[in-house]
């Protein structure tokens, strides 16, 4: 199996060579968004003359609301189908700051072709199908990534589907890599290994994912989804032992369940859950973990007025280890007033923190994580929990195809003694963030 990714792209090439022939429509669209964002803290550091301190530097730096990240990010979708609707192809090229392997990426690039009244699809490729997304904010239907899925929809409004995967998609564009795990080297362990004659890609080190999903119109979907471990992720193991073939898995096994409730105009109701780290993870199977989270999402636009609600939940499970529960919400509301829209977002995060601090690391030097996403969960131990609440005014201006979106994010995090230690004091116990942005939109 050692030419299987070869075989995929092989796949992929055929399935839009035979769109081509056909082809009647082929379509562009895409954005470009970038922006500024003002980041300060009350963190204490080092003036570097002495053992004085001074306050943390404010950054200044590219801060795009869209791109997940601090920077920019420029996306270009393209796809065509046959005139009879049977054959096409779909790719996206993406260009975004903090990008690990090169300014360009290809998040996702593959063929499709349907056959017995579109009751069967076959896609082959970089593939990234959304069948089975649920709708909320997480929308993870199980990933898909260099391989192949089939669908099968065998009555109206169900959907199945079995797909095999040498790499896994990511949004980032970072899934064109492949890295020879520990004790496997074949090449320099810095080294991203894109020749795939040069690692035995066996059917057991492949990511399978199987999915359904049944959608009944103006009443509600329920979407079910399973993967296994990606087993071809990093060069590195996970654990010391590195006579066995222990993968540092880049996607581990998960089930994932999602309902959405379609019958009411307006709402949007999506519930979520997702169980992780189902595999065995390690030789040592007392190392055995299971994270648990659930997620809501529920908001509706009465006219002008749209307000909502969203919600997380984090269980850990860890043999012999006790862990934090985690509980985030975020309730928000906002009201056109013609092009211009007032938000307002408030945030509460136990067992969580905002990942705003600026850091030196990094050509942005601030944290990968952007305004919208800025909080995640934290563990603290056998110490009590940490916690976070944040405030997000913000205006956004509808420009014809752009928007204009002025805000500010003020977070402050509280915790035990010593939890958030600066050069200034060991114990500090809570910290300040505030980021003020202007982020630009344009789409085409």
């Amino acid at each position: 199996m050692r030419k299987l990714g070869i075989a995929a792209v092989l796949v992929a090439a055929g399935v839009i060579a035979a769109s081509g022939v056909f082809a009647q429509e082929l379509k562009f669209d895409g954005y470009v968004n970038t922006g500024i964002g003002i980041l300060s803290t009350d963190a204490k550091v080092l003036d570097g003359t002495g053992p004085d301190t001074k306050a943390a530097d404010i950054k200044v730096v590219p801060f795009g609301v869209d791109s997940e990240q601090a920077g920019y990010r420029f996306r270009l979708n393209g796809s065509y189908a046959s005139e009879d609707g049977n054959t096409g192809a779909k790719f996206r090229l993406q260009a975004q700051s903090k990008f690990t392997l090169g300014a360009l990426s290809i998040p996702y690039a593959y063929g499709w072709a349907s056959f017995f009244d579109k009751v069967l699809t076959v896609n082959g490729g970089l593939v990234d199908d959304g069948t089975w997304a649920s709708g909320g904010f997480f929308n993870d239907d199980a990933g898909e990534g260099l391989g192949t899925l089939i669908k099968v929809s065998p009555i109206g409004g169900l959907n199945l589907g079995v797909g095999a995967y040498v790499i896994s998609a990511k949004g980032g564009g970072d899934n064109n890599i492949i890295e020879i795990p520990a004790g496997e080297a074949q090449a320099p362990a810095s080294d991203p290994v894109t020749d795939f004659t040069k690692i035995d890609i066996g059917l057991d080190r492949l990511k399978y994912t199987f999915n359904a999903g049944y959608t009944l119109p103006d009443l509600f979907k329920i979407t079910l989804a399973f993967r296994t471990a990606n087993q071809t992720g990093d060069k590195t193991s996970k654990y010391a032992d590195s006579d066995s073939e222990v993968f540092a898995s880049t996607e581990t096994s998960k089930l994932i369940f999602g309902a959405q409730i379609l019958a009411v105009k307006g709402l949007t109701a999506v519930v979520e859950a997702e169980a992780d780290k189902l595999e065995d993870t390690g030789v040592d199977k007392e190392k055995d973990n299971i994270d648990v989270n659930i997620y809501e999402a529920l908001d509706y636009k009465l006219g002008d007025l749209a307000f909502g609600l969203n919600a997380v939940q984090n269980i850990r499970v860890e043999k012999d280890v006790d862990k934090d529960f985690g509980l985030h919400i975020n309730p928000w509301v906002s009201y056109a007033l013609g092009v211009i829209v007032p938000r307002l977002d408030l945030n509460y995060y136990l067992a969580g923190t905002a990942t705003t601090t600026p850091v030196t690391s990094g050509v942005t030097s601030m944290s990968t994580k952007y305004h919208r996403k800025v909080f995640a969960y934290k563990d603290n131990g056998d110490a009590d929990d940490v916690s976070v609440f944040a405030a997000r005014p913000s205006v956004k201006f509808n420009v014809g195809k752009g928007t204009i979106e002025i805000g500010d994010l003020i977070a402050y995090a509280m915790g035990p003694a010593g939890s958030f230690a600066d050069a200034a004091d060991t114990e500090k116990s809570s910290s300040f963030n505030n980021v003020f942005y202007v982020d630009f939109k344009w789409s085409f």
